[in-house]
């Protein structure tokens, strides 16, 4: 943008307002007509009110679209039968507690634009959910009894500015909140009843994984200047000293999964991209050591442990269709697990070896 600095007369300054006037007549005009100026006229379209001549085709394809959604149930970390799920099953998309075997799904949140941010503490007797403005994005976390109502839920982190999230991770001890903002990223860490800002930058970051002795943290930070492309930081949670860093920038990132859910165990799953697709290593904070995992797969690869982390639950996407898979960290064995064909959009195990996933047959 230029600008050009000089006298202005009277004459000048005249035109110019008889041009505002002019502009501000034309465009009340447009407002009032509802048109734009050089925009194309389509005809309006004229739908059927019914598309096929068979009831039973009509009602088929009217389900899928009125059809309740259910997401895959979210279990506590140390209390499996306390699970949250996004549901729209009240019309809109929210949180719901749910318990295997019940027959029952309370609501847990209610809001104009629906709720979909939350997880449960560790021990399942607390439910976090993200509350912004009309759908902004942009607001705070706030925390309830599971099983309850929305009635029930006060401010998670008082005295912490709004934001838009950047990860949470709620440990049993410790709680991690991301957020950003105008002025870039922080992360605030609860521990001991105080609350302090561990990080802050104008780059994006954001809180990637919580290691299961809560000792260990992993920050996802884009301080090279890329967001597209995250380097990985991890830090003790006691006494803030970084204890490795892993980066593929530029033109790479990575993305920090889980830690291992043996306590003592530090070892964390990556998502990388070092070949051209979404892969997977692991990077033990004990050792420093990064060991690529070779997957013999042809797509995208997600992962998770199982629960004795002797092996990982492998989400493989290829050709627009998912398989579930076994990986057997010690001796490599990859054993294809029997599921519905189609697409998964996410897996996990249970603490009896059952897997549980979502799935979509379209």
């Amino acid at each position: 943008m230029t600008s050009t600095v000089g006298n202005v007369t009277a004459a000048d300054a005249a035109v110019a307002n008889s041009d505002q006037q002019n502009s501000d007549q034309h465009n009340s005009d447009l407002q009032h007509s509802g048109e734009l100026p050089n925009a194309s006229r389509h005809p309006l379209a004229d739908p059927p009110e019914f598309l096929f001549d068979s009831d039973e085709k009509e009602s088929r394809w009217r389900a899928r679209f009125a059809a309740t959604r259910v997401g895959l149930p979210d279990p506590a970390r140390d209390e499996p039968s306390n699970t949250v799920l996004v549901s729209n099953v009240s019309g809109k998309y929210e949180l719901h507690s749910w318990r295997p075997g019940s027959a029952e799904l309370p609501q847990a949140t209610s809001r104009k634009d629906g709720t979909t941010h939350g997880g449960l503490s560790p021990d399942g007797s607390q439910l976090w959910w993200f509350d912004d403005t009309a759908g902004d994005e942009f607001g705070q976390w706030r925390v309830q009894p599971f099983l309850a109502g929305p009635e029930q839920a006060t401010e998670a982190l008082p005295g912490v500015e709004p934001g838009y999230p950047a990860g949470l991770e709620v440990g049993a001890t410790v709680v991690l909140a991301g957020f950003s903002d105008d002025d870039g990223s922080r992360i605030h860490l609860r521990g001991n009843e105080t609350t302090s800002i561990v990080y802050s930058h104008t780059e994006d970051a954001g809180v990637g994984a919580l290691s299961r002795d809560e000792s260990i943290w992993v920050l996802s930070h884009s301080e090279h200047g890329d967001s597209r492309y995250p380097a990985l930081r991890a830090l003790s949670v006691q006494s803030g000293d970084v204890l490795g860093e892993l980066s593929d920038a530029p033109g790479r990132g990575l993305n920090a999964g889980t830690f291992s859910p043996v306590v003592g165990d530090q070892r964390l799953l990556v998502g990388h991209e070092r070949h051209g697709r979404e892969e997977l290593l692991i990077w033990d904070l004990a050792t420093g050591l990064v060991t690529e995992l070779a997957i013999d797969l042809p797509g995208d690869l997600d992962a998770d442990f199982y629960p004795d982390a002797s092996a990982l639950l492998i989400v493989h996407t290829h050709a627009a269709r998912t398989t579930l898979h076994r990986y057997d960290l010690e001796t490599t064995a990859l054993t294809c697990l029997s599921v519905a064909t189609g697409a998964i959009s996410g897996a996990l195990v249970r603490p009896d070896g059952e897997i549980w996933y979502r799935h979509s047959s379209a």
